[in-house]
């Protein structure tokens, strides 16, 4: 009877350590409001621009074309497609920013936890299996924060540029 109490406390200690592991990281997270809408920010104007390069060098060609001045067609498109890659280098950088002080945030509270646990947890699972887990937690949150994340918000503003986008071109 006392070895089912026990395992029951264990898993209701295990899932509010979850649920406060949850709102350090989120309050983390949303800590840095300024760097994320700036983040975002450089991802909608990249997807901007990577949207309106074509059209701008269609409509330079065609206006240009006009009075035989087409290699400022030339100039306009290395410009701007400078400036998009410009841009997308400092986002990128960004993200690795914020990712990397963000992981090791949450990997200090992991390793915080870990050593506020009682020895007899670690003769039960083994130091093996608490270092894979507290690897594997940390690898996980870095790849959601710094791929998954920034794909799906990406694809998400690149969709918002392409109907914008549609209201100002005649097909």
């Amino acid at each position: 009877m006392e070895l089912i109490k026990t395992e029951k406390r264990d898993e209701f200690d295990r899932k509010e350590r979850e649920r406060n592991l949850y709102k350090k990281f989120f309050a983390r997270l949303f800590r840095d409001k300024a760097r994320i809408f700036g983040i975002i920010g450089l991802m909608f104007l990249t997807s901007l621009l990577y949207v309106s390069i074509p059209f701008v060098l269609k409509e330079g060609v065609q206006r240009l074309y006009l009075i035989q001045k087409v290699h400022y067609v030339l100039i306009l498109a290395i410009v701007l497609i400078l400036a998009n890659l410009a841009i997308t280098l400092i986002k990128e950088r960004q993200v690795v920013n914020f990712s990397y002080r963000l992981v090791n945030n949450v990997k200090k509270d992991l390793y915080r936890g870990i050593l506020k646990k009682s020895i007899t947890k670690f003769k039960r699972i083994g130091v093996g299996k608490v270092l894979a887990f507290l690897s594997y937690n940390v690898s996980l949150i870095k790849s959601l924060i710094s791929e998954w994340g920034t794909v799906a918000v990406q694809q998400t503003l690149n969709f918002l540029a392409i109907f914008i986008a549609s209201f100002f071109v005649d097909i």
